[in-house]
């Protein structure tokens, strides 16, 4: 069985799906939470694929992009369509997922600045 690690913030938030995913695969894996936003900087971020999180590593080898890592594992674990017309329209609400959380993310920053 491969060996899992899932870095992020001690936050809900691109990193959740993955969370999700990994626990209805049953799939046991480290979740690396980071607490501290500086140590972060100066500790990790030099070592994460495009200085970013989430990341996923398997056996050593760190995965960025949390769609791309929630692809693998529904592709890995039989999570995706049947068919090609099936995993289209996964593929498609994955998406209309991230443009709302997008679009929420974006009316409460400017919430925030007014």
């Amino acid at each position: 069985m491969a060996n899992y690690k899932l870095y992020y913030f001690n936050v809900t938030g691109l990193a959740e799906p993955i969370r999700y995913i990994l626990h209805y695969c049953g799939i046991k894996f480290d979740d690396i939470r980071f607490n501290d936003f500086e140590e972060w900087k100066v500790k990790y971020k030099k070592e994460m694929p495009m200085e970013q999180v989430p990341v996923l590593e398997i056996d050593g080898v760190r995965y960025h992009q949390h769609k791309s890592i929630c692809r693998y594992i529904g592709r890995k674990f039989k999570l995706c369509g049947s068919n090609e017309e099936e995993s289209l329209k996964i593929d498609a609400l994955v998406d209309d997922i991230d443009d709302i959380r997008i679009d929420f993310v974006g009316r409460h920053l400017l919430r925030w600045h007014m």
